[in-house]
């Protein structure tokens, strides 16, 4: 009887964050997967309850950011927050939603992103709460194109065993060797672990026709150094401020237009306006505020109209690569550094732990590294699109 479901696939994660990276991810992974099984019935589950992008998009003047009240909270009682909420939002809503869909599917995926990664338990209960219905459904389970953080408690550890040791996990594909090298950290069951490229570096081939677009800025990703610390592996005690506008300064001293982005978070919007307040009336003649970006196809189109980006954001990042377009990573987390190494461009990675900082990152701008190696790029994105059709030969799913 379960047969005949073969084709009812569930993509778990969460796709339609405020962080748009997250919703690249899953239309590149969806895409591919359709592209290779085209009758194939997918499924969208967002973990966190969201219900489609409009959900996260009100008025930024009109939006106070809740994060800065939040992280000024002891943190055992940020826990406890975290716990309530996410407990009463899967017993009033979640989990007629989970078991519906899982009841008429036999494989759910769930990935990608950093979702096993601990700030406040946050991923670790939504993901044991998920795992409570795939038990009762019996629904295999598929990791794919997921990051684990090294910075994971014992609580959130034990949590996210309970899914990694379950006998529903058939398969467990991660993004990097960083993850993979945490996957082993942890007490996890040793199953067998191939490494992945992150899904959203194939979002070009959903909408390959913005490859032709004009490029008109220097683009900088710009990301609140409050949310950074928050979420991030690591974090540079450093005055954000004055690093960007030096950074800005110095494009404008070589003719360059300037676009400031977001990847979609109130933060990150938030803190681009306070930016904008800080520069010179004369710079800002250089500058576009781009609006802020609805759903992942604004992103994209967002990023696209630059030359080259420079940006902290993983998946501002990975969309400049898909597209071609240079980018200069800013380091504050691991897995920023795990994909430039993946794409042979870890030349290109921006350390401001290091104090001489601005004399390397004025050099990246002249140096070839910044040239995108193309023969390297087929070959990235065709591996990234034949591991996601040798995924679904492995675990059934083109049956």
């Amino acid at each position: 009887m379960r047969e005949r479901y073969r084709k009812n696939i569930i993509i778990a994660a969460v796709p339609f964050s405020p962080n748009l990276g997250d919703g690249i991810i899953h239309e590149a992974l969806e895409f591919s997967i359709s592209s290779h099984k085209q009758n194939v019935i997918l499924h969208t589950l967002d973990i966190a309850g969201r219900l489609d992008y409009g959900a996260n998009y009100s008025n930024i003047k009109s939006s106070t950011s809740s994060l800065k009240y939040f992280v000024a909270i002891p943190k055992f009682i940020r826990i406890i927050i975290v716990l309530c909420y996410v407990q009463y939002l899967y017993y009033k809503r979640l989990k007629p939603v989970y078991h519906n869909k899982l009841s008429i599917s036999s494989i759910m995926i769930i990935g990608g992103g950093q979702l096993f990664s601990d700030v406040d338990l946050n991923f670790p209960i939504k993901l044991y709460f998920l795992l409570k219905q795939a038990r009762k459904t019996n629904t295999s389970i598929i990791i794919y194109g997921a990051g684990i953080s090294s910075n994971i408690s014992r609580i959130g550890e034990w949590l996210f065993a309970k899914l990694l040791n379950s006998n529903l996990i058939k398969n467990v594909y991660l993004r990097d060797d960083v993850s993979i090298q945490n996957y082993f950290k942890y007490r996890f069951i040793n199953k067998r672990i191939q490494e992945v490229w992150d899904p959203g570096i194939l979002i070009s081939r959903k909408y390959p026709k913005i490859f032709d677009k004009k490029k008109k800025y220097i683009g900088i990703g710009v990301s609140s150094p409050m949310n950074l610390k928050y979420s991030g592996d690591s974090f540079v005690e450093i005055n954000y401020d004055s690093v960007l506008l030096k950074i800005i300064t110095h494009l404008i001293s070589l003719n360059k237009n300037i676009l400031l982005f977001t990847n979609g978070t109130i933060e990150d919007e938030e803190y681009k306006e306070r930016l904008y307040t800080k520069i010179s009336s004369d710079e800002k003649r250089n500058i576009c505020l781009a609006s802020r970006p609805n759903r992942p196809l604004d992103l994209v189109n967002i990023i696209t109209e630059t030359e080259y980006i420079i940006s902290q954001r993983l998946h501002a990042n990975i969309i400049a690569y898909s597209y071609k377009i240079p980018s200069i990573g800013i380091v504050w987390d691991k897995k920023l550094v795990g994909f430039f190494k993946k794409i042979k461009r870890e030349g290109m990675l921006l350390d401001l732990n290091n104090q001489d900082w601005f004399s390397m990152f004025a050099k990246l701008l002249t140096d070839s590294l910044i040239h995108i190696n193309i023969d390297d790029h087929t070959q990235f994105l065709n591996e990234a699109d034949f591991q996601i059709k040798e995924m679904m030969i492995k675990n059934d799913i083109t049956k």
